[in-house]
């Protein structure tokens, strides 16, 4: 089928050809570095530790999410690091080599399966078209979701090609094998959902004219790949590298039917980021929503009108597996923590978006049935509609507090801090990155987290970030000009040297190193899966906020002002069932003390202490037993004074019972 035979075709390739390009220019031409975040700056942090190592795996680095980072965007990023060094310039090359390089292997693959070139430019367009804010965000300025769509693509081509050859070469075999052990070695589990699961059910799959033989021959050959990666993973980068704490992003749990029906409305939520970058988009959300549902239709006619094999059939059952493999976990599980979360479905949804052109195409070009036809123009038709509307979603967020960086004025902190001299700070996780490639690694800038005391966040940064042996002289703290970050601040360092602005989102305080507790590095507890009990933590802890209390020779006293004497931590405990003691001692005075365990301000285990039955040596105050019927978020240890009632902390100890 060529592309003049029909106009109205030919207007709808152009007209999102138009988009398509008017977007990418807007992008990268005019507000690339006006995008820019934390995690958008790390592959070009990251390229330079690759340099420095002489090594793709690099050990001096924070990790996040269990994943090993060696083949993605930061290699791309090596070359133009070398040449201009670690700064913004240099990331946007590599970004713009990465994306070009992206579309030259989707244009590829699709050409094997279309048939034709034009076809194929086509599927790699609707691709990599920038349907939302979301897809700006995870595939044009990161890369992420649209890096390894594409290689998740060229590893079902490779094995695609196998299934077609009725003597498959060995060295073809290997091939598919290494591009999936490469891939998988990341996060073994991660491939397997991915790509492993998938073929293997393609392989699965009743086909006719596919003989048994080749099928085990093809899975065998994905499943060695896979089993070479998570021995790499497991035994040479699992001991070498260093992963952020916590290693995983959530430690997967099934939930029950409450928790899948939550999940469902968070996953449609979730949709309406995907399709109009809102909650609450409402009737933008309808182009993108008919994008998804006439792409999935398309996709299961293909995998399910005919048993007879083909490769562009196999790829529709290969793609429709793999959303499924993801789903299934989103809708069972606690992966979907927020609508941003329905992202891991991006690299489905991106790959079917560009074989429904292919099969939409084909079936047009086909004596297919009506219905077919008709289905395959209206979803082309709907193409650069979709994008048009999403076109309206591509300028970059307005800064807010903690949840997009004002990126133009941290530029100008890096140059003020660059002018100071001051080499080594912290900063809130979504600018630290970004503080430092902006300083041209100058300014090493680490992120940690405000809450009532400022915490270490040892996330996709470097490890000397949190190494008191090469702190210099003074080092600072990026905050904002709030009422809460400074208030952490104060609890958490000493009286500041100075403290400075250069705008009226962000304020620089410089603190002198030697006055900095050692014990302030060893912070956040170590809590969810990584937690091990009996877990001792002092009173004096700094993620212990204290109210009505004060700290004399090393313990918390209270005060007997009526109110919270003690709170916190806050942190995440697994299934389990705990007792809680604490030690300390009771004060002579009038009133009761009140012990209470919470989750997220709920209590769920209180006892009182009368003044008549407090202790005065130091001991057990009091013990409070409490069981959680799956892993929690947000358990907090509350201690409050009524009527004068005083006592004097030592430490709260947990001990986990089961």
């Amino acid at each position: 089928m060529t592309l003049g035979g029909d106009r109205w075709l030919r207007a709808v390739f152009l007209a999102t050809a138009l988009v398509f390009t008017g977007v990418a220019v807007y992008l990268y031409a005019f507000r690339f570095f006006a995008w820019l975040e934390s995690d958008a700056a790390v592959a070009a942090l990251l390229a330079a530790k690759v340099l420095h190592a002489k090594s793709p795996v690099v050990t001096d680095w924070y990790y996040a999410n269990g994943d090993v980072w060696f083949l993605g965007p930061q290699l791309l990023a090596v070359l133009p690091v070398a040449i201009f060094g670690a700064i913004p310039a240099s990331l946007l090359i590599a970004i713009l080599i990465g994306f070009g390089l992206e579309l030259v292997v989707l244009v590829k693959v699709f050409a094997r399966l279309g048939g034709e070139r034009w076809i194929a430019v086509f599927a790699a367009m609707v691709t990599m078209m920038a349907w939302s804010n979301a897809h700006v965000a995870y595939s044009y300025i990161q890369l992420a979701y649209g890096f390894v769509t594409c290689l998740y693509l060229v590893s079902f081509q490779l094995c695609a090609g196998l299934a077609e050859d009725e003597r498959p070469r060995p060295w073809r075999l290997a091939l598919a094998a290494l591009l999936i052990a490469l891939i998988s070695a990341q996060n073994p589990t991660r491939g397997l959902v991915y790509v492993v699961a998938p073929l293997l059910a393609a392989c699965a799959w009743p086909w006719r004219a596919f003989p048994t033989r080749r099928r085990l021959v093809i899975a065998a050959a994905v499943i060695v790949g896979w089993a070479l990666a998570y021995a790499l993973y497991t035994w040479v980068f699992a001991r070498v590298v260093s992963f952020s704490i916590p290693r995983g992003h959530l430690e997967f749990v099934i939930g029950g039917i409450g928790r899948i029906k939550a999940n469902l409305v968070m996953l449609g939520r979730g949709l309406s980021v995907l399709c109009a970058s809102g909650t609450e988009a409402g009737v933008r959300a309808i182009p993108g929503a008919l994008l998804i549902l006439g792409a999935l239709v398309l996709l299961c006619r293909e995998a399910f009108a005919s048993r007879a094999f083909t490769a562009l059939r196999m790829f529709a059952v290969v793609i429709f597996a793999q959303l499924l493999c993801v789903l299934v976990p989103l809708l069972i599980g606690n992966l979907l923590d927020g609508p941003e979360a329905v992202r891991y479905l991006m690299p489905s949804l991106l790959s079917m978006f560009g074989l429904a052109v292919v099969i939409a195409i084909r079936t047009l070009a086909a004596a297919g049935s009506a219905w077919g036809r008709r289905v395959a123009i209206g979803w082309l038709i709907t193409v650069p509609l979709a994008a048009m509307v999403a076109a309206a979603d591509t300028p970059p967020p307005k800064p807010r507090p903690y949840l997009w960086p004002d990126a133009a004025e941290l530029s100008r902190v890096a140059d003020e801090l660059v002018r100071r001299g001051l080499t080594h700070g912290f900063s809130v996780n979504l600018g630290a990155n970004l503080l430092t490639l902006d300083s041209g690694g100058a300014a090493l800038t680490c992120p940690v987290d405000f809450r009532d005391a400022v915490l270490p966040l040892r996330w996709l940064t470097e490890r000397r970030c949190f190494d008191p042996a090469v702190m210099p002289e003074r080092f600072y703290v990026v905050a904002y000009q709030n009422e809460t970050d400074p208030r952490a601040i104060h609890a958490t360092f000493p009286h500041e040297l100075e403290r400075f602005a250069v705008g009226e989102t962000y304020e620089v305080y410089v603190f002198r190193t030697s006055e900095l507790s050692p014990a302030w590095f060893s912070l956040p507890i170590l809590d969810g899966a990584l937690a091990t009990f009996p877990m001792r933590i002092p009173a004096t802890h700094l993620q212990l906020t204290r109210d009505q209390a004060i700290v004399d020779a090393g313990e918390v006293v209270a005060t007997g002002a009526p109110g919270t004497v003690l709170s916190g931590p806050g942190f995440d405990l697994p299934k389990g069932v705990y007792t809680a003691t604490w030690i300390g001692s009771g004060l002579p005075s009038a009133g009761q003390t009140t012990f209470s365990v919470t989750m997220r301000r709920k209590v769920i285990a209180q006892t009182a202490l009368e003044a008549n039955a407090a202790r005065t040596a130091r001991g057990e105050l009091t013990r409070l037993s409490f069981t959680l019927d799956r892993p929690r978020k947000g358990i907090s240890f509350v201690i409050e004074s009524a009527g004068g009632g005083r006592v004097s902390l030592h430490e709260l100890v947990i001990e986990s019972n089961r």
